[in-house]
């Protein structure tokens, strides 16, 4: 595809990109079943796109397959425009509105699953409509029809889910970019994806299977019955042309029958039909006689199908020509039937394994995102949360490599709480070395200060001591004395109780404190020893 095409099928909306995808797999289809429902229904020789066609069906076969075709066509055109109007808007506009946005997301979400199951029921109704207004077709015809319709129409509905999400996977992409997007809720599980993916082709096998083996079974056991009742009628044709009463006829031909549903008739000069045992010829049953069955040995068909033959001899009597046949059945209703049900037996069961097996399938992976959770949430410790290897193919590879990532996961957490507590004690000594040097600092201010407060008790002593027994010293002189003395004591309290706190803020900063240890302070404390080491 050239540059300018590929960009000329970009700029196709989502709605167009649908409709494109689903005509091109409807054709293909079609072009399929037009060639394959004629052997499958065993549609007898000359009955289809001719005059005998058009006489008995109102129109042809292939106008038929024409109509079917162009009402699934309208019909699906409609509903993808219709359901893709939200979608193609938000994508030519690009609406930064997060309601607009989240029903985008929805619809781009569900719409694959909703189109699946609108393909595989919808086409069948609208053939059976179509057919039953534009032909003659009995209800067994139109019950195998149905049949191959509903399957292929799985094939094309398994196709096209796969197209569908691949042409709304950028609105997703794009949809992402302009909300954030929660946890996604699972509406629809792995395993019904894979189900819904994979439950079609064992559908087609086992109906088609059933087709063909219906279909093998017709012809060759109508080769065999027509030739048995053509050599039947051949022997006693000259019996009959002496008195062609059906009665008579039925007389002689009934010991040759091989089940009860067979029986003779006469068609009378005058073009009345008679029957032995007084049911009623289709039209087409008629038709085919008089116009079809001299090109085809003389055989003739009830309907658009080989399930039901007969096989006539024309004798003359008085002068007149009378055509004298038997009637019989190739295979009734209820071997299609049996057909039908075993296959839907094997399908059941192929369904069971397949159900079977997709669940251990999504299960392995569950298992696998339950571990990348546990490794989110560094619960990696518990050797329990490791995930047994139950097979030898890709998914034990994942297994495996993802617990050597717990393994190795759990060694660097815990080399990293290790490297955490020595660059936490590196940390602590080098701020309590700075701490040391800036205490050592600020106790020689109350050192000094009690050296300066011990020289002036110094002195005050040796004042009072030489005041004893001086007249001129007075009470007041000693009370003043005791005075600078109490004031000085006071000075060195301060000073002392302000170098113990020093001493016991560094002492908690230097003992390694356990998470076990438990220690009570006040609030006064605390904000006291804040207050040291921060000065």
């Amino acid at each position: 595809m050239s540059i300018k095409r590929r960009k000329l099928f970009t700029n196709i909306s989502i709605s167009n990109k649908l409709i494109l995808y689903f005509l091109i797999l409807l054709i293909i289809l079609s072009i399929i079943l037009y060639n394959l429902i004629p052997i499958l229904l065993n549609y007898p020789p000359d009955t289809i796109n001719t005059k005998f066609d058009k006489e008995v069906s109102i129109v042809y076969y292939g106008f038929q397959f024409l109509f079917v075709i162009l009402g699934i066509s309208l019909f699906f055109t409609i509903y993808l425009k219709r359901t893709l109007k939200e979608i193609d808007n938000w994508w030519k506009k690009r609406d930064t509105n997060p309601e607009v946005i989240l029903n985008v997301r929805k619809k781009s979400m569900s719409l694959p699953y909703k189109l699946y199951i609108f393909i595989e029921f919808f086409p069948t109704l609208i053939m059976t409509f179509i057919m039953m207004i534009t032909g003659s077709h009995p209800a067994i015809l139109l019950f195998k029809l149905g049949s191959i319709i509903f399957s292929f129409s799985t094939v094309i509905a398994s196709v096209f889910l796969i197209l569908s999400k691949n042409v709304l996977y950028p609105v997703l992409v794009e949809t992402s970019k302009y909300i954030p997007v929660e946890k996604n809720k699972k509406s629809t599980s792995l395993q019904q994806k894979l189900i819904f993916q994979l439950f079609p082709g064992v559908l087609v096998v086992a109906l088609i299977t059933s087709l063909v083996g219906y279909y093998r079974l017709t012809v060759e056991q109508a080769k065999l019955l027509n030739h048995y009742y053509g050599t039947t009628l051949e022997n006693a044709i000259d019996k009959i042309s002496y008195n062609p009463d059906i009665n008579y006829i039925e007389k002689i031909l009934s010991p040759n029958y091989l089940d009860k549903k067979a029986f003779s008739f006469i068609e009378n000069p005058d073009g009345s039909i008679i029957t032995s045992n007084g049911s009623n010829l289709s039209a087409f049953f008629v038709k085919y006689m008089h116009d079809l069955s001299p090109s085809h040995n003389n055989t003739v068909y009830e309907t658009y199908t080989i399930d039901s033959q007969a096989v006539i001899r024309k004798i003359n009597y008085n002068n007149e020509t009378y055509t004298v046949g038997i009637y019989y059945e190739i295979a009734p209703f209820t071997s299609f039937i049996l057909f039908v049900s075993v296959s839907f037996i094997l399908f059941l069961f192929n369904l069971a394994i397949m159900i079977y097996v997709t669940g251990s399938l999504t299960r392995d992976i569950n298992n696998v995102s339950d571990g990348l959770k546990h490794i989110i949430n560094n619960d990696t410790a518990d050797e329990r949360s490791k995930l047994p290897i139950t097979s030898n193919d890709e998914l034990s590879e994942l297994v495996m490599e993802l617990n050597q990532i717990q393994d190795l996961n759990k060694q660097q957490v815990d080399e990293i709480k290790e490297n955490q507590d020595k660059l936490m004690e590196k940390e602590r000594l080098a701020s309590l070395g700075q701490l040391i040097g800036g205490i050592a600092h600020n106790l020689k201010t109350p050192i000094m200060s009690i050296a300066g407060a011990a020289e002036g008790l110094n002195d005050l002593i040796k004042e009072y001591d030489s005041s004893i027994g001086d007249p001129e010293v007075n009470a007041q002189d000693h009370h003043d004395i005791a005075k600078d003395m109490s004031i000085w004591v006071e000075k060195i309290k301060d000073y002392t109780e302000y170098m113990s706190d020093v001493i016991t803020a560094v002492k908690g900063q230097a003992v390694v404190m356990s998470e076990q240890d438990s220690y009570e302070f006040t609030v006064d404390e605390l904000v006291k020893r804040v207050d040291i080491l921060m000065s």
